[in-house]
């Protein structure tokens, strides 16, 4: 189901040569639907056991399984060890990330968001 590999994403990364301070991470984000979700979920755990779709919990102070939905955009991969914490979290929950993931799907160009 995936259709980018790790080792892809970082050799993609890798030659973007963003001087330091110029971006805080970059990430693969793929659109999941939800009859695709638990795929998607197992893949990674090799790499990261109990990797899961997540979101942020009522009280906004920890991550926790994503509720179901019709479809997902976890950040799958990321380059970035600081963030780490980051991957699996649900970017369809945050709108200015839609409307960059959006316009990138309509345009075929890289968006990034503040």
């Amino acid at each position: 189901v995936v259709s980018l590999s790790h080792s892809g994403f970082v050799g993609y990364t890798h030659h973007l040569n963003v001087p330091d301070g110029h971006y805080e991470a970059l990430a693969w984000v793929p659109r999941v639907t939800n009859s695709q979700r638990s795929q998607y979920e197992q893949q990674l755990q090799d790499a990261h056991p109990g990797f899961q779709f997540t979101q942020r919990n009522s009280s906004n102070d920890t991550y926790v399984r994503r509720a179901e939905a019709d479809e997902y955009y976890p950040i799958y991969y990321l380059a970035s060890e600081s963030l780490e914490q980051l991957l699996g979290f649900d970017l369809a929950l945050m709108q200015p990330a839609m409307d960059a993931m959006e316009l990138a799907s309509s345009t075929g160009n890289i968006t990034a968001t503040a």
